[in-house]
């Protein structure tokens, strides 16, 4: 970093949409859990269900499992679409995606040093 000089991070477009990714996947997993949940119950005879056949329970918790299958079904699509969006590209700034094919050392964007970053990828590893 450049000694005086105040450098914030700023998220990328890329970043910023990985991260609305993650919050959706856990809403709707959040989501299905509670459909399952509400599902079972009316299944098992709750919300006085519990002198009613078995027709009656289904057509009551029948909605809520169907919305846990495509709440759940909707967290696991958009959890693969996530991890694509994780994948970087190898000659890219892990800080502003800018194009280093050719650049040794620091970003010329926004001066984050890509040793540091490799070396942190290599311990990760």
């Amino acid at each position: 970093m450049k000694s005086g000089a105040y450098h914030f991070f700023m998220r990328t477009p890329r970043q910023n949409l990985e991260l609305l990714s993650g919050i959706v996947t856990w809403a709707l997993a959040c989501i299905a859990s509670l459909f399952a949940v509400l599902g079972l119950l009316a299944l098992l005879g709750f919300f006085g269900l519990a002198d009613a056949g078995f027709e009656e329970k289904l057509f009551i918790g029948g909605p809520f499992l169907l919305g846990a299958f495509i709440s759940g079904l909707a967290a696991l699509i958009n959890f693969a679409l996530g991890t694509e969006l994780e994948r970087r590209e190898p000659d890219r700034c892990i800080r502003c995606e800018y194009d280093l094919r050719g650049i040794e050392g620091t970003c010329p964007e926004c001066g984050h040093d890509q040793r540091e970053s490799s070396n942190e990828r290599r311990a990760e590893n």
